[in-house]
């Protein structure tokens, strides 16, 4: 639902609050519910989003590639955090986030 918000007004400030706000939820609620991955790829879309870095200029495939990245581990059920297909997921989407953020500081 974010994300559709996000698409529909790329960038503003309101779909993209919207965006962090429901990526810093998970970060916190998925691990409670046995989803430590969501929480980890909800950290670095976090990241993108104005957590811990300011504003930062992500772009909308990066932003997509973390949602897309949720629903695969929700629908795939995939709960654990050694899961090695979700593992390297995480870890690409943390480097490429670690990239970004590089170049814009």
């Amino acid at each position: 639902e974010a994300w559709d918000k996000y698409e529909q007004a790329p960038g503003t400030p309101a779909s993209r609050n919207e965006l962090h706000r429901r990526a810093h939820d998970l970060k916190g609620l998925a691990p409670t519910y046995g989803y430590p991955l969501v929480g980890r790829i909800c950290a670095s879309l976090c990241k993108l989003t104005g957590d811990e870095h300011g504003e930062i200029q992500a772009p909308a495939k990066l932003l997509k590639a973390h949602v897309d990245a949720v629903k695969a581990a929700v629908v795939g059920k995939i709960m654990g955090a050694d899961h090695p297909v979700g593992l390297a997921l995480a870890t690409e989407l943390e480097a490429q986030t670690k990239v970004l953020i590089a170049q814009q500081s």
